[in-house]
């Protein structure tokens, strides 16, 4: 089977290029031939078992689509690829395009479309209030115009797309067409199983990586650690936060005004190598803690994901297809603005000390539920057979 990975989307940050990748090698670990086309700078990377090809790209935005769409469908027509599978967030010419360009040169091709942010409709709205907040008009009405666009093209696209993805939200269909709910992946075998042993005397050390600082909701671990210096019996305990300066500066303020410097620490940012450290010294991982200003209920976080390949269990307030209350290694929190209690942790952390199989239970769970490779056999035999379980 042949497959290949599309995306025009300008993102060129490094969690997504590692998605793209990791997804592309999910599809090659299942024994496919798996290439892909992704716009990156001003070039569109091509991605082959034998290398990239580079392809300088015209400076105008306009030009940029048209040349990157030729492209990718010349190389559609040289292989006749079996699935290609898209990944964007609003529909546009280009995508349609590509995916009856991949109907027309193969009988029997199947066309698959990751719908970045879902539901659609609040990320649009939250983007625009962003541009009307920063005096961004410019970027505001050049959005405006790219969701009248969707508007008029999802009907069109909905007649050529078998599958739409759908990270983290449960559903069954999207514009009419059958949908898929998956989590968002890793590639596990990069995340070193932790081995530390730890006795139930010890300290707890909490480990906090920002990804949004918007909804992170780490204040609330932060309130939780200053209403806890009045327990008399309290445990020793230490947050630290990983994260860039510039996403951690309000948390830095409130420990200084809280006076809370002895006990919260700020790492800065971090690379692969120097996480699995991490996740290997500290007791507890700290996830998602405030979806609810976004108003938001069902997450899918790569954070979540990493804790649960190297082993340590984690807090989380939000709605995950994955986790359930009776899942050992995780706990799961009210989603809303209230302190967290620490005491509470404490427990937790007695419970899963109690488990001495707990850190394999966890691995195991991150191999079965969040590699990439697992995702995209889930995604593929979907679109084949129409069954979300196979």
């Amino acid at each position: 089977m042949k497959f290949l990975y599309v995306s025009v989307e300008p993102d060129q940050s490094d969690l997504f290029c590692n998605t793209i990748l990791g997804q592309i090698l999910g599809v090659r670990q299942l024994g496919n031939i798996a290439e892909g086309a992704c716009i990156h700078g001003d070039e569109l990377l091509y991605c082959t078992k034998d290398g990239i090809t580079r392809f300088p790209l015209p400076i105008s935005d306009a030009n940029r689509e048209e040349t990157a769409c030729r492209l990718i469908c010349d190389g559609i027509e040289k292989n006749q690829y079996d699935y290609v599978y898209l990944r964007g967030f609003l529909i546009n010419k280009t995508l349609l395009r590509v995916a009856a360009c991949a109907k027309s040169k193969k009988i029997g091709a199947k066309v698959i479309f990751e719908e970045m942010r879902f539901p659609l409709k609040n990320a649009c709205e939250e983007l625009l209030q962003t541009y009307r907040n920063s005096g961004d008009f410019k970027e505001h009405q050049k959005l405006r115009s790219k969701m009248i666009h969707h508007s008029l093209l999802k009907s069109k696209f909905s007649g050529v797309a078998d599958t739409i993805v759908v990270f983290g939200v449960p559903t069954e269909h999207v514009w009419g067409t059958p949908s898929i709910t998956v989590d968002s992946g890793i590639d596990v075998s990069t995340i070193k199983c932790r081995t530390k042993v730890e006795a139930h005397g010890d300290s707890i050390s909490i480990l906090g990586v920002v990804e949004n600082p918007k909804i992170c909701g780490y204040d609330r671990v932060i309130r939780g650690l200053k209403a806890y210096q009045t327990n008399v019996r309290r445990d020793k305990i230490v947050f630290d936060i990983v994260g860039d300066d510039a996403d951690v500066q309000e948390f830095k303020v409130m420990v200084q005004e809280n006076q809370l410097t002895d006990c919260v620490r700020f790492l800065g940012k971090k690379t692969v190598d120097e996480m699995n450290e991490l996740y290997d010294s500290h007791t507890v991982a700290v996830s998602c803690l405030g979806l609810y200003r976004i108003d938001g209920s069902y997450f899918t976080s790569h954070s979540t994901k990493q804790y649960c390949a190297a082993g340590i269990p984690f807090i989380y307030a939000y709605e995950d297809i994955s986790l359930d209350n009776n899942t050992p290694f995780a706990l799961k929190l009210a989603n809303n603005d209230s302190p967290i209690n620490i005491a509470l942790i404490g427990e937790f952390v007695w419970r899963c000390r109690l488990n001495q199989r707990l850190t394999l239970t966890e691995r195991k769970f991150a191999e079965k539920h969040y590699d990439w490779r697992v995702i995209m056999k889930r995604i593929l035999e979907f679109t084949a057979t129409g069954r979300r379980e196979v």
